[in-house]
């Protein structure tokens, strides 16, 4: 670790920025126990950003993420310490006791989190969970302040309230909002803090009588003792904490997950602004010892705290030093200004945190909001997010933390099961629509009009699940009686599971039980292993089993051309009969096959590879060639079909392989050729670029009407 300017003055910056929070948060926390406990609370605001800062700093896994008392945290520790108040009347300090307790529970379960690897987990929770919750955080946290905002003890009645301290809490909200207009160089949080603190005391200065809400009262200005070490061991023998213990396990692991949430959202934050990755494993872990030693001190749970951590790395500090800083600067603020921050008034921290709480409300959530109210187009995509917002929201507030995010996982993977379980079908055609890449002859062209409408291809898209195979099997169901071959295309499937085999497997029990041939396409590993393992894979022979979609769709008309007594097989052509000789005389097509050479090429080898020179176009006589690019076939030619005449007439590298599928006879005019054709006979060289160039537009509009063909099925 490298102490520079930027890590301290970005430690510096969020010390400046926790302080008014952890006040708030401590004082928010502890206003169960009664007013006699607000310096209480004050004080274990500031230890838990104290401790928490330091030891999730040194031992995290996110340099320059700052901890401290967080929204969520202080919600449930708020609830811990009121149903504990009901539990043991009268004994405060027992609650105390127990409630610091569940932080260093909390803590421990955050250690065990990260040593499972819980942080690679927190990616699936969907984001409306995630926003719901926090809502209902910032709801319940808004309604808990209206009291002190008020001037109102919690026992006290509603007509009690002081209409100066509500007007010095409005005072405190303009300021927070507006300051940084004004002020940029103060933190809003702060300068509210200040210029709010004064108007307190300007309005008690100007009449005494008036009654004020009450500031904080005493703070002890001591260094921090782990003074409830003995108290956790006391405990251990009291039958009435044992009898609490249950409640105080299960809201530490509250406090542990949702620290761990919260820690980690921010990790995430912190990455794209560092352009680093941060260790989720190693943030847990420092995170739930960070808990651990403020618990022991008498400290809030903390946990990663989005806005501060934001502010120390725009403020330079981009290391660990940094939070341990912001941790050193709260606790010299503790030992030497303990009275300067116990005459700080309630509301004004009430103020603060009303402020916090706006602020944590999800902007995404405001904008499903807005969105309702636009076209039916956009209900219908954002209705069910906002509703699953909606409803976290309402169980945060109204039942628990908790529950509302296990109710939110639960409805958000009902709503993607939903959504997955809608047709895996992306598109679908015939081979009357669509044909293969393969070359044919007039007669087979003819037959496969009438024909190809037998073909069915299915292109299949996403997971092939429990959610979604049942859907496409009833597809085939409605299909099978119009069609005699049918391909299933995989190349966009990202999975398959059990549910997905056996729908594939009954698929092809089906078809064929009906007379029906079914073919896999784009079939990939690990796929083809697990249907392999599922003894799936076993139903399809070899010949049914193709690497893309084209291929298949070749096989299927193959089979179709067999049965209608087609002969598939291409003759070999003379020159004069190939469409590059159109237009010539027999005496010109005698001149230019003086002036092509014969090759030949046996099956498997290249005829050309891809990127290297071209300087000659070919030409088949006999055999089949195919282009590719990859392994991915652009079209296969027979006997009279010419290739690489882009080469020849750009002087450009090879676009593309051509491989000998059989072995090929072939005719080679290359550039030396053709420009002495075009010195001694013009005629025959115009004529043989015209044939060359109708050739390749030829290509290019059958090419064009295939993929406008495909578009049409989407």
């Amino acid at each position: 670790m490298r102490f520079s300017k930027g890590e301290l003055f970005g430690g510096l910056t969020a010390a400046v920025i926790a302080l008014p929070l952890a006040l708030a948060f401590g004082v928010a926390t502890m206003a169960p126990l009664g007013p006699e406990y607000v310096s209480t609370g004050a004080l274990a605001g500031l230890y838990g950003a104290i401790f928490t800062g330091i030891f999730a700093a040194l031992l995290g896994g996110t340099p320059g993420q700052v901890t401290g008392p967080t929204g969520p945290m202080t919600v449930v520790l708020t609830g811990v310490i009121a149903h504990l108040m009901k539990s043991l009347p009268g004994q405060p300090e027992l609650v105390l006791g127990l409630a610091f307790l569940c932080v260093v529970l909390g803590g421990a379960s955050q250690i065990v989190l990260g040593l499972l690897g819980f942080g690679r987990l927190i990616k699936y929770i969907p984001y409306p969970v995630i926003a719901g919750f926090m809502n209902g955080i910032a709801v319940i946290i808004f309604l808990g302040q209206m009291r002190p905002l008020l001037g109102l003890t919690p026992q006290a009645p509603l007509s009690d309230w002081q209409p100066a301290t509500l007007l010095v809490g409005i005072l405190t909200v303009i300021i927070i909002f507006l300051g940084p207009r004004l002020i940029r160089q103060i933190p809003a949080s702060l300068l509210g803090l200040m210029l709010g603190t004064a108007a307190y005391y300007l309005v008690r200065a100007l009449s005494s009588e008036t009654p004020l809400g009450p500031v904080i009262g005493q703070i002890p200005s001591a260094f921090p003792q782990p003074r409830y070490v003995p108290v956790f061991l006391q405990m251990a023998g009291s039958s009435e904490a044992l009898k609490l213990l249950p409640l105080i396990v299960e809201n530490a692991l509250t406090l542990g997950l949702l620290g761990a949430i919260d820690s980690l959202l921010t990790s995430v934050v912190a990455d794209t602004v560092t352009r680093t990755r941060h260790d989720s494993r190693r943030e847990l872990i420092g995170q739930g010892i960070g808990n651990l030693v403020a618990g022991c001190f008498g400290g809030l749970a903390g946990a990663g705290a989005t806005v501060r951590t934001l502010i120390n790395l725009n403020a330079g500090g981009r290391g660990r030093l940094s939070g341990v800083v912001h941790g050193l600067v709260l606790l010299l603020i503790v030992v030497a200004m303990g009275p300067v921050a116990g005459g700080i008034p309630q509301v004004v921290l009430a103020a603060i945190l009303l402020v916090t709480a706006i602020g944590m409300i999800d902007r995404r959530s405001r904008v499903l909001v807005w969105k309702v109210a636009g076209t039916a187009e956009q209900k219908r995509a954002i209705v069910l997010d906002l509703a699953v917002v909606l409803l976290v929201s309402a169980i945060t507030v109204m039942v628990d933390l908790i529950l509302a995010v296990a109710v939110g996982m639960l409805l958000a993977g009902a709503l993607f099961i939903r959504k997955m379980g809608r047709s895996v079908i992306r598109r679908h055609y015939r081979g009357d629509q669509v044909r293969s890449r393969r070359s044919r002859l007039p007669e087979e062209d003819l037959a496969l009009e009438k024909l190809g409408n037998q073909i069915l291809v299915l292109e299949l898209t996403g997971p092939l699940f429990f959610g979604s195979a049942d859907h496409l099997a009833t597809t085939v169901q409605e299909i099978r009686q119009s069609s005699r071959l049918v391909i299933l295309d995989l190349r966009q499937v990202s999975e398959i599971d059990s549910s997905g085999a056996r729908v594939l497997q009954l698929i092809q029990e089906t078809l064929q039980d009906c007379g029906c041939k079914l073919a896999l396409a784009s079939l990939r590993e690990p796929m083809a292993g697990f249907l392999r393992d599922m003894d799936v894979l076993q139903l399809f022979t070899q010949d049914s089993l193709f690497p893309d979609a084209d291929h298949a769709l070749e096989w299927a008309e193959n089979l179709l051309l067999a049965e209608a007594n087609i002969d598939s097989e291409h003759p070999n052509l003379p020159l004069n009969e190939m469409e590059l000789s159109t237009g010539l005389s027999d005496g010109e097509v005698a001149i230019l096959e003086q002036s092509i050479a014969h090759v030949d090429v046996p099956a498997g080898e290249l005829i050309v590879r891809q990127g290297d020179a071209g300087d000659s176009v070919y030409v088949l006589m006999r055999g089949h060639a195919t282009i590719r690019q990859g392994e991915r076939r652009l079209f296969s030619y027979g006997p009279g079909a010419s290739f690489g005449e882009m080469a020849l007439l750009e002087a450009r590298p090879r676009s593309a392989d051509v491989l000998a599928e059989t072995d090929c006879q072939l005719y080679r005019l290359d550039r030396q050729a053709l420009q002495k054709l075009m010195d001694e006979h013009p005629r025959l060289a115009m004529r043989l670029l015209w044939n060359l160039s109708k050739e390749l537009s030829f290509r290019l509009r059958s090419a064009n009407a295939d993929r406008q063909a495909l578009e049409g099925f989407d």
